[in-house]
Protein backbone atom coordinates (compact mmCIF):
# COMPACT_ATOMS: atom_id res chain seq x y z
CA UNK A 1 0.00 0.00 0.00
CA UNK A 2 1.46 3.36 -1.01
CA UNK A 3 0.90 6.46 1.08
CA UNK A 4 0.11 9.78 -0.50
CA UNK A 5 2.35 12.58 0.70
CA UNK A 6 0.77 15.51 2.47
CA UNK A 7 0.57 18.51 0.11
CA UNK A 8 3.44 20.94 0.48
CA UNK A 9 1.15 23.83 -0.50
CA UNK A 10 -2.53 24.57 -0.04
CA UNK A 11 -4.99 26.67 -2.02
CA UNK A 12 -4.52 30.30 -1.02
CA UNK A 13 -0.83 29.95 -0.05
CA UNK A 14 1.55 32.70 -1.17
CA UNK A 15 4.45 31.37 -3.24
CA UNK A 16 7.57 32.50 -5.07
CA UNK A 17 9.10 30.71 -8.07
CA UNK A 18 12.62 29.32 -7.59
CA UNK A 19 15.47 30.68 -9.66
CA UNK A 20 16.60 28.17 -12.34
CA UNK A 21 19.83 26.30 -11.55
CA UNK A 22 22.92 27.44 -13.35
CA UNK A 23 21.69 30.88 -14.28
CA UNK A 24 23.92 33.83 -13.53
CA UNK A 25 21.47 36.40 -14.83
CA UNK A 26 19.75 38.66 -12.31
CA UNK A 27 16.09 37.65 -12.19
CA UNK A 28 13.18 39.32 -10.50
CA UNK A 29 11.16 37.07 -8.22
CA UNK A 30 7.72 35.95 -9.35
CA UNK A 31 5.16 36.12 -6.57
CA UNK A 32 1.77 34.47 -6.73
CA UNK A 33 -1.05 32.64 -4.98
CA UNK A 34 -1.95 28.95 -5.35
CA UNK A 35 -5.39 28.60 -6.94
CA UNK A 36 -5.70 24.85 -7.55
CA UNK A 37 -4.01 21.53 -6.76
CA UNK A 38 -3.98 18.80 -9.38
CA UNK A 39 -2.73 15.19 -9.34
CA UNK A 40 -0.95 13.83 -12.41
CA UNK A 41 0.59 10.42 -13.09
CA UNK A 42 4.01 10.12 -14.69
CA UNK A 43 5.09 7.35 -17.07
CA UNK A 44 5.95 4.96 -14.26
CA UNK A 45 2.53 5.44 -12.68
CA UNK A 46 3.58 7.59 -9.70
CA UNK A 47 1.26 10.41 -8.76
CA UNK A 48 2.65 13.93 -8.32
CA UNK A 49 1.01 17.18 -7.25
CA UNK A 50 0.92 20.17 -9.57
CA UNK A 51 -0.23 23.63 -8.59
CA UNK A 52 -2.00 26.32 -10.62
CA UNK A 53 -0.56 29.68 -9.59
CA UNK A 54 -1.92 33.15 -10.33
CA UNK A 55 1.11 35.45 -10.59
CA UNK A 56 1.22 39.16 -9.75
CA UNK A 57 1.30 39.85 -13.50
CA UNK A 58 -2.17 38.27 -13.80
CA UNK A 59 -0.93 35.19 -15.68
CA UNK A 60 -1.71 31.66 -14.53
CA UNK A 61 0.60 28.67 -14.90
CA UNK A 62 0.96 25.06 -13.75
CA UNK A 63 4.06 24.01 -11.74
CA UNK A 64 5.33 21.05 -9.77
CA UNK A 65 6.01 21.53 -6.08
CA UNK A 66 9.77 21.40 -6.69
CA UNK A 67 9.63 24.81 -8.42
CA UNK A 68 7.60 26.70 -5.80
CA UNK A 69 8.52 27.97 -2.34
CA UNK A 70 5.85 28.93 0.20
CA UNK A 71 6.25 32.40 1.67
CA UNK A 72 4.25 34.19 4.29
CA UNK A 73 3.02 36.85 3.85
CA UNK A 74 3.03 38.09 0.26
CA UNK A 75 5.14 41.28 -0.08
CA UNK A 76 3.01 44.46 0.15
CA UNK A 77 4.22 45.69 -3.26
CA UNK A 78 2.61 42.73 -5.08
CA UNK A 79 -0.90 43.43 -6.50
CA UNK A 80 -2.34 39.88 -6.18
Amino acid sequence: MSKTAKPKLKIGDSVVKKKPWGTTLPMSKRYGIVEDVMLKDNRSGRTHKYYTVKWTSGQRSLHGSNVLIRIDPLPPSSPV
